[in-house]
Formats: C-alpha cells, structure tokens, sequence
C-alpha cells in the first residue's frame, strides 16, 4: 500500500490540494497511516496531510467535533482515504504520555471522544 501511496495516490492529492514541501512524519514506513505536513497553495498556509491505511473512524470524528477540541479537517477525499488538516504545533500524541501502554493511550483517547460527544 505504501508503494501505492507514493506512486497513485499522494500525486493526485498534492495536484487536488496544491501541496509542495511534503515532509513525512513519523516513521519512515507508515503502518496505520501516511501523515506528512505540507504547504497549500489552496489554503496559504502549513497543513498536514493524511492517508489512512486502516479502517478508522477518525474522519467521522473530526467531521462530529469541527474543530471544537480537537484539529480543524479543512478538506477530504473518501475515495482516497485521506484528508486535510490544520497544523498545530507542538502536535503531542497521545502515545507519549502512556509509554509501552498503547492500550491506556487508546482508551484514555476513546473516553474523551465519548465525553465530548455526549457534551455537545
């Protein structure tokens, strides 16, 4: 898929999006997802762009909060599987804070995303 990813589909998101000056992060060989923050031409500004790899529910998410709590998706593409969004920096995962305990990462994040959606 990562072969895909940079052959396919990243020409054809950078064209539709106007991104120059891509920069991956994260690893080097994406597993769950290809993020990399970039410069749109479209939006005049940094953004970061990502591709997902797995099956998630992480675009209906930011689509459900619209920016309230969490990044603002400025654009998307369903059939490609990625979408835009805003850079805010320093960008502090959630992994960082429960190291060797991604299971507590994942969940600590699931209950927030059910907290904030109940209070909206």
């Amino acid at each position: 898929m990562a072969q895909n990813i940079t052959h396919e589909i990243l020409p054809y998101l950078c064209n539709r999006w106007q991104l120059s000056n891509l920069v991956l992060l994260g690893e080097d060989s994406p597993r769950n997802n290809y993020v990399a923050q970039a410069y749109s031409k479209l939006y005049q500004k940094d953004i970061v762009l990502k591709i997902l790899l797995a099956d998630t529910h992480e675009l209906e998410m930011l689509k459900l909060y619209n920016g309230n709590g969490c990044v603002q998706l400025l654009d998307y593409d369903t059939e490609k599987n990625a979408f835009l969004l805003e850079l805010v920096t320093p960008g502090v995962s959630l992994r960082t804070f429960f190291p060797e305990r991604e299971e507590e990462a994942t969940t600590a994040k699931k209950n927030f995303r059910i907290d904030f959606a109940l209070s909206l």
